[in-house]
């Protein structure tokens, strides 16, 4: 049910952030809107509010998630406090922590199906919108590591190895290129972009999945 719109002299799949669907230009059914939200391509420009939010979330990962595992604050049973000085967690503070703990690797998953949707720009600049290649690209770069960050381990390891956890640190690496690009970039999405072509252009590996 995918739309379709002339677009540089070709026909390609209409994506989220396309000028001709913002501006009114490309008349499409509600159903087709409908698709183009949940199952369409996504063009990078279009994912700044998304991407700042998950840079929010890694905020929240690498400050807070250590506190919270490393004490065990998520735990809601009962237990005598460890050494005389760290006290058993509170249970309804530790039922609000896990719920945030929740949502956080929610947001993380989506994140993932929206990295197989979002379309990127290849070392010569132009815009990859196949989505076996956007697939292929996401795959060989960072998706093994947001796979390994979004696993509940500590459900299924039924609590006993919690520690676990702690690898959902992992994914503030994805934010390095973002930070250590230079201020032309206007969006975590553009400066990811930017330290990946470098990447292509080096002969290097690889290492962005945003765009």
């Amino acid at each position: 049910m995918s739309a379709h719109t002339s677009h540089d002299h070709k026909n390609r799949e209409v994506m989220l952030g396309d000028n001709d669907l913002e501006f009114g230009n490309v008349s499409i059914t509600f159903l087709n809107r409908v698709w183009l939200w949940v199952f369409g391509l996504i063009r990078p420009e279009a994912r700044t509010k998304w991407d700042v939010f998950i840079l929010v979330l890694l905020a929240w990962v690498l400050f807070a998630s250590p506190v919270i595992i490393c004490f065990g604050l998520t735990e809601l049973d009962v237990r005598q406090p460890l050494d005389g000085w760290i006290p058993a967690p509170d249970p309804e503070v530790a039922f609000w922590l896990s719920f945030a703990e929740l949502l956080v690797d929610i947001f993380f998953l989506v994140d993932i199906y929206l990295n197989f949707r979002t379309a990127y720009y290849d070392s010569k600049g132009r815009l990859v919108s196949e989505r076996g290649r956007i697939a292929r690209h996401y795959a060989r770069t960072w998706f093994l590591l947001d796979f390994i960050c979004v696993v509940p381990y500590d459900l299924l390891t039924q609590g006993t190895m919690s520690f676990l956890s702690m690898l959902k640190i992992l994914r503030v690496a994805e934010a390095v290129p973002f930070v250590a690009s230079d201020s032309t970039a206007t969006c975590p999405g553009e400066a990811r972009n930017a330290h990946r072509q470098e990447s292509d252009a080096s002969g290097g590996v690889r290492t962005d999945d945003w765009t």
